[in-house]
């Protein structure tokens, strides 16, 4: 119990002298949220989860701070003998998480340009959640049913205010990878990762971006210079008797991308779009292939990885009268799609009602369509309906049930899901 409360008691010392002389100014929220998912096919327990998530946040005229700790108990043992039942920790663990924690510096080092420094999430694009021009913080796929997160990195942030126009540069000095769900990159045999290691000519990413409002829209151009945050597959070794993968070999890609976005309204309709144009190093996808007769051990190229290729994201909303809401996205690509040849298509809908004055609010079609090959849709779909339902009893309570029900056929992201239909249950209250 000791060893986990320590980070804990050591970042709450440290803020202590903020909190003392910034009394005033300081301002500390945050939320408790529970997650139940409960899987159709075997009545398991997939998720069952309590995040405790604590916000400190203050400002003057000249700077501001802003921190965000997160504390999740899984909800699930891990005793696998005698010895665990002893440990606190293997019985009910519970993870600490500092998503973010930065200070801004208002008119620093000129009057006309702010600056930010520390772990920070930053989102780039204008679609919702989906964001092919947003790859400066990895991706939080660790519940790839609740995608569009990010997790937050250590960096500098710069804004230049040019008239109604801003420059943004980013400067990154390490590495971070993408969290990834365990129950959809299932490994074969040995995998090793090779990661860019600490040095900053190979560990550093910087990205630029220029913004300017026309009417009523606001146009982005961006640029990014880094890595992939998702592995990819350089090396696989395989037994020429048995068939089976003896071993893979991973490694994070540099990578540039050339984005462009824009949000606005037409009338009442709001509409959205993005494109990034993502341009890999190239490498080689090797095939080892042990045990050959008269051979021994044989290697061979398959193909070079090296193919420019564009994601795009365009969207629309609209609220009808009566308070019905519609919102859908059409998406060539999604996160995990790293190469040219592995991007799907995808339709993503939502429809949504409130009621009661917003206390009761009903999602009955909310819906993703995706598939790999248009001419061959019949061997490669994927569909998910996900209905949901929100009651609000007070302002700051969230009550949420709905469920995750998949099917799908062929290669896609969709249909290697098909198995997790699923129940869940959310409460989450705000302080």
């Amino acid at each position: 119990m000791k060893n986990r409360l320590l980070p804990l008691l050591t970042i709450i010392l440290l803020l202590m002298p903020v909190i003392i002389i910034n009394a005033d100014s300081l301002s500390i929220g945050g939320y408790i949220e529970n997650n139940t998912q409960i899987k159709f096919s075997n009545g398991r327990l997939f998720l069952n989860s309590t995040d405790l998530t604590l916000k400190l946040e203050g400002s003057t005229d000249f700077y501001h701070y802003y921190s965000e700790l997160g504390i999740k108990y899984k909800g699930e043992q891990r005793v696998t003998d005698i010895n665990g039942l002893f440990d606190l920790n293997t019985v009910t663990p519970v993870e600490l998480n500092l998503k973010e924690a930065y200070i801004d510096l208002y008119g620093f080092p000129l009057s006309s340009i702010d600056l930010r420094i520390g772990k920070q999430i930053i989102v780039w694009g204008t679609a919702d959640k989906i964001n092919p021009t947003s790859n400066i913080c990895p991706a939080d796929l660790s519940n790839i049913l609740d995608f569009g997160n990010k997790l937050g990195i250590t960096a500098i942030q710069t804004n230049l205010y040019i008239g109604s126009a801003t420059i943004t540069g980013v400067y990154i000095p390490s590495f971070t990878p993408a969290l990834l769900p365990s129950e959809l990159f299932e490994i074969e045999g040995q995998a090793t990762i090779d990661t860019p290691g600490q040095k900053l000519g190979l560990t550093s990413q910087a990205a630029l971006q220029f913004n300017i409002p026309v009417s009523t829209f606001d146009l982005y151009a961006n640029y990014y210079y880094g890595r992939y945050s998702i592995p990819s597959t350089y090396e696989v070794t395989t037994d020429y008797v048995t068939q089976d993968i003896e071993s893979m070999k991973f490694f994070y890609p540099r990578l540039q991308v050339i984005g462009f976005s824009f949000s606005g309204s037409i009338f009442d309709l709001g509409i959205w779009g993005e494109a990034g144009y993502f341009i890999p190093e190239n490498y080689s996808l090797t095939t080892v292939i042990n045990n050959v007769p008269l051979y021994g051990t044989i290697t061979q190229k398959d193909r070079d990885v090296d193919d420019p290729y564009i994601r795009y994201v365009i969207g629309s909303d609209y609220t009808f009268k009566g308070g019905l809401y519609l919102n859908v996205q059409f998406v060539h690509g999604f996160d995990n799609e790293v190469t040219k040849d592995s991007l799907n298509d995808y339709l993503i809908g939502r429809i949504e009602k409130s009621f009661f004055n917003d206390k009761l609010k009903i999602s009955p079609l909310t819906f993703v369509l995706t598939t790999g090959d248009t001419n061959n849709i019949k061997n490669n779909y994927g569909v998910g309906y996900m209905p949901e339902i929100y009651y609000y009893p007070v302002d700051n309570i969230e009550l949420d049930i709905g469920a995750y029900i998949l099917d799908g056929k062929g290669d896609n992201l969709v249909s290697s899901m098909e198995k997790n239909d699923l129940l869940f249950i959310k409460a989450k209250v705000d302080f």
